[in-house]
């Protein structure tokens, strides 16, 4: 365990190599931790509160500007880590081929590259989950049990699965019941209680997800049938088949526990489109953990069906077979393609505002003045700034917001329609670095701060 510990923070941290600046969310988790030390804990802004991000950013926190660097190191090791949980669950049903079949099959998966790469919460709920598989056929029920609690302070669509592992659980081992009760109960009270600490709302982090959906509101059952198939579709025919094989061959090894797995695969994805069909969102990552866990089915079918056809299979066989799984996923997933190419694009402009960030307050132009800029960079210019995301989330009428060329703020243009005329706008002329400009936002001050921001440009 220590090794493997050991090899998965080595991956993360040389991971940094290629991506090492993080998104919207796990930067605004990042200042919740910040808060935590400075300027108070908030919650009453996005992104909204999830208890796990929330609990591993407070310790964080007290390495500085290492922070974003070792969350991400994180995130990227427990990927490695869920390849290694996957590749024990599958192979204990379909074998080594199976396991190998199933780490070529999380190629299939859409989003999880793209979401490890920014640091996202769900390749860390994915390895939980699978984790908490591993452990209950290790027959380690209560660890299982608790890697279901963390998953569920990430994730709310784990909480039907823990639900029903907690019962199986305190009905099989009464002398566990404690331990079930307090795994449980941890969980609501986390999710609500540090909403309601950080912004007077324990339920404000609902209204934050369902103001996320946009002005059309919920769409119909239809469109959210259709965005859970389109997901699965995505994941390719291979993978599917290979869910086929171990779920129905009769001559497939713990078919029961497959079916249990499946049965978890289809909970997760109802749970989904119950909440989309509430008012909440509904994105492609939330699925990844369902992903996840389809890999691994499939991988256990497609190595029991090659063990029926061969025994024993050379591992020239085996090794052709895994590849032609990986070079299939390549070629079915044309969208991991586009998540690469949002990363590098992603990363690239948030190193680009970050120099012009810097250069705006090494000229003392940002200390009095309010400064916002494109809804995906807020958290990361909060975080540049050593300011919380209530103030970089919307203009006034009197500061600063770095445009991003090509670019349309929608917020920022809402802004100055419903303003008209009594802002005016203005290209700042200081030497800032490109291509990101700095727009100055100016308006009859409405309190001394607006009138030390307009001091600062003199």
């Amino acid at each position: 365990m220590v090794v493997l510990a050991a090899a998965a923070l080595a991956v993360g941290g040389l991971s940094l190599l290629w991506a090492s600046i993080p998104q919207f969310d796990p930067s605004g988790w990042l200042l919740w931790g910040r808060g935590l030390l400075g300027f108070g804990f908030r919650t009453s802004v996005y992104p909204s509160w999830k208890p796990l991000p929330g609990l591993m950013s407070a310790p964080l926190a007290l390495t500085g500007g290492a922070a974003p660097a070792l969350w991400l190191v994180i995130v990227r090791a427990a990927v490695v880590v869920l390849a290694v949980a996957v590749f024990r669950v599958a192979r204990r049903w379909g074998g080594t081929a199976g396991g190998l079949f199933a780490l070529a099959g999380l190629a299939f998966v859409p989003r999880l590259v793209e979401t490890a790469a920014w640091g996202d919460a769900e390749p860390l709920v994915a390895a939980l989950v699978v984790g908490a598989v591993e452990r209950h056929l290790a027959g380690r029920p209560r660890q299982a049990l608790v890697l279901l609690g963390l998953a569920s302070l990430g994730r709310p669509e784990a909480w039907a699965l823990l639900a029903l592992y907690a019962a199986w659980l305190a009905r099989r081992e009464p002398p566990a019941r404690r331990a079930v009760a307090l795994v449980v109960a941890s969980v609501p009270v986390l999710w609500f209680g540090g909403d309601w600490i950080g912004s007077g709302d324990p339920f404000h982090g609902s209204v934050l997800a369902k103001l996320a959906v946009g002005p059309n509101g919920t769409p119909d059952s239809s469109v959210l049938v259709s965005a859970v198939l389109g997901y699965a579709v995505d994941a390719a025919s291979p993978v599917w088949l290979g869910v086929a094989l171990l779920a129905l061959a009769p001559f497939a090894r713990a078919r029961r526990g497959a079916l249990v797995l499946l049965a978890a695969v289809l909970i997760w994805m109802a749970a989904v489109v119950f909440q989309a069909a509430q008012g909440y969102p509904i994105e492609a990552r939330f699925l990844i953990p369902a992903g996840v866990l389809v890999c691994v089915l499939a991988g256990a079918g497609l190595g029991a069906l090659l063990g029926r056809i061969a025994p024993r299979p050379r591992r020239v066989v085996t090794a052709l077979a895994v590849a032609a799984v990986a070079v299939s996923a390549v070629a079915e997933r044309p969208g991991l393609a586009g998540e690469i190419e949002r990363v590098d694009a992603y990363e690239l402009g948030a190193e680009q505002l970050d120099r012009a960030v810097a250069a705006a307050d090494a000229l003392g132009v940002l200390a009095h003045c309010h400064v916002t800029t494109w809804h995906p960079y807020q958290a990361r210019l909060a975080w540049d700034l050593d300011r919380s995301t209530t103030a970089t989330s919307l203009p006034r009428a009197v500061g600063v917001a770095f445009e991003r060329p090509g670019v349309v703020d929608g917020r920022l243009l809402r802004f100055l329609d419903g303003q008209g005329d009594r802002v005016r706008v203005t290209r700042s002329r200081l030497p800032i670095p490109g291509p990101w400009t700095m727009l100055r936002l100016d308006s009859e001050p409405d309190g001394s701060g607006d009138v030390r921001c307009r001091a600062s440009f003199r």
